[in-house]
């Protein structure tokens, strides 16, 4: 696009072309063939040089009958001598297709002019001019059927390759200079661990289906999930995991979702499982397994309820729950306490495979 409108704001240009053949000396024998046309070639070389002086330039401003200065008549010439030959050829400029062809004419008429003056310049005054060397106009310029420029084929593949480039480019750099973790790849190499698994986004993981009961046997999500379960069992074979605690980056994310699931999977598979909601400040455990509320954590970690009475069987065989209880006013020194891990130490002593809710982790 940016391609396109510097092509709309740009001048029409024209070009014309015109020829002029330099001739030198005599062809009556072979060697003065010969030596005429080395003589030719040099001069051409040389007269290419007066298109843009000023004295052409002058000489066009006359023969056109224009008020454009010399110069930048001059300016819109340009000349060179067609390899291996005596031809000059002439290219003028102007806005319009005649301007350009009568520039280029004139051009070639004004070089001659001036190189026969060069020619004749240390002759006598009074004697008429003669030169063995003669600029020859060969073929008038034709009126262009076309501009020049602007190009838009050319500006517009231009702008094009340099947009992808550009692209390329800036892609390259957003991509050294991305830290956020995207892939599996780079979750390994931020934690120094394998990943485990990989749970896809599902309706099936939605809240609705996490309160009414869990997954359905079949399904992605479902399937990750199993993967998951035999996962976790290879570990460590000899000292499989007892408690996992389950947390996430952002709020939203899924980690009580995660929980859910993950115990209900555990405890289908035969696992005694036991969720305790150890997100003292939003807990949702209580709400997802339709369990008292009023009870759980905090009481046990106060000591104004034992463990074995704030414990609540689920509508899942093999799967408790332990909610959060009351909301305190310092869950951090809580769940930090000797007492929290006495209650892990007596969960897993009572076979349990322990799932922490916990609160998100803090940036």
């Amino acid at each position: 696009m940016l391609a396109f409108l510097y092509t709309l704001t740009q001048p029409i240009v024209y070009q014309a072309t015109s020829t002029a053949l330099v001739q030198a000396g005599s062809s009556d024998t072979v060697g003065d063939a010969f030596s005429g046309g080395s003589l030719a070639q040099t001069r051409a070389t040389t007269y290419t040089a007066l298109a843009n002086s000023m004295a052409v330039g002058e000489a066009m401003q006359a023969e056109l009958g224009v008020d454009t200065p010399p110069a930048a008549l001059a300016g819109a010439v340009t000349a060179w001598v067609v390899p291996n030959t005596s031809m000059i050829q002439v290219n003028a400029t102007a806005s319009t297709p005649q301007e350009a062809m009568d520039r280029a004419n004139a051009a070639v008429r004004g070089i001659r002019d001036q190189a026969m003056a060069l020619e004749n310049a240390g002759r006598a005054e009074g004697q008429p001019m003669s030169s063995v060397i003669q600029v020859i106009p060969n073929e008038s310029a034709l009126l262009p059927g076309r501009p020049i420029s602007p190009n838009y084929p050319r500006n517009l593949a231009g702008g094009t390759a340099a947009g992808l480039a550009l692209g390329v480019g800036l892609g390259l750099i957003r991509r050294q200079l991305d830290r956020r973790v995207r892939t599996v790849g780079d979750v390994e190499q931020v934690m120094t661990s394998a990943v485990l698994g990989i749970i896809p986004e599902s309706t099936e993981l939605n809240r609705e289906n996490r309160r009414a009961g869990g997954l359905e046997e079949q399904g992605a999500a479902a399937e990750s999930l199993r993967q998951l379960r035999t996962n976790l069992r290879f570990v460590d074979v000899d000292n499989p995991p007892r408690s996992i605690l389950i947390t996430s980056a952002n709020a939203g994310e899924g980690k009580s979702t995660l929980t859910a699931n993950l115990a209900r999977v555990l405890a289908h598979a035969g696992q005694r499982t036991i969720v305790v909601d150890g997100d003292l400040r939003r807990p949702t455990v209580a709400k997802t397994f339709g369990v008292d509320s009023a009870v759980g954590l905090t009481q046990v970690l106060a000591g104004d309820v034992e463990l074995s009475d704030a414990l609540q069987s689920s509508d899942d065989p093999n799967l408790d729950v332990l909610s959060a209880g009351r909301i305190p006013p310092n869950p951090s020194e809580l769940l930090g306490s000797q007492r929290m891990q006495k209650v892990l130490a007596d969960l897993i002593a009572d076979d349990y495979l322990v799932l922490l809710d916990a609160p998100r982790s803090s940036p």
